[in-house]
């Protein structure tokens, strides 16, 4: 019988408890939210930082003339951290193609490959297929998924004047 917080909680209210990391269904919000927890301090770190580094003088003048915190917000603040933002895609997208240990630790791909991505492909089909030369292949593809990733990031978030 599953337990935990959340099945603890579903239980509370009369619900039969789920195995979340066993059923097709929610495998892969189950591995997301672990994945999601495991990075989200660090995240909150970097855009306070970036937050905090705006100049209060340029804010309080916004307000003087006029400016709504949305505004601000639009305005001032997302594109004075625009940067910063480039570099938390890249950051998790480059985690997200890379996030072996926690599925294998999880669900090592399953149910039915369900919960399966390209770094745990390449694993298996490496190191428990042998056959090495298609693994080889599918880090290439992987290199050049993060890549074009990267490229279309800094594309996206370089500053133009």
């Amino acid at each position: 019988m599953p337990t935990g917080l959340f099945n603890s909680i579903i239980m509370l209210f009369g619900g039969k408890s789920i195995d979340f990391l066993a059923r097709f269904d929610t495998v892969l919000p189950a591995v997301a939210a672990v994945e999601g927890w495991q990075y989200i301090g660090i995240y909150m770190i970097i855009f306070y930082s970036a937050l905090i580094s705006i100049s209060d003088e340029i804010i309080e003048a916004a307000r003087i003339d006029g400016a709504r915190e949305f505004q601000i917000l639009c305005r001032i603040r997302i594109p004075n951290i625009k940067n910063v933002i480039g570099l938390s895609l890249i950051l998790s997208i480059v985690g997200a193609l890379r996030g072996f240990a926690s599925i294998m630790n999880l669900t090592k791909g399953g149910p039915s490959n369900r919960s399966e991505i390209l770094s745990t492909y390449l694993y298996k089909t490496a190191f428990t297929n042998m056959k090495i030369g298609y693994g080889s292949a599918i880090a290439v593809v992987i290199m050049a998924i993060s890549l074009i990733c990267v490229y279309a990031v800094n594309r996206s978030t370089s500053m133009r004047d």
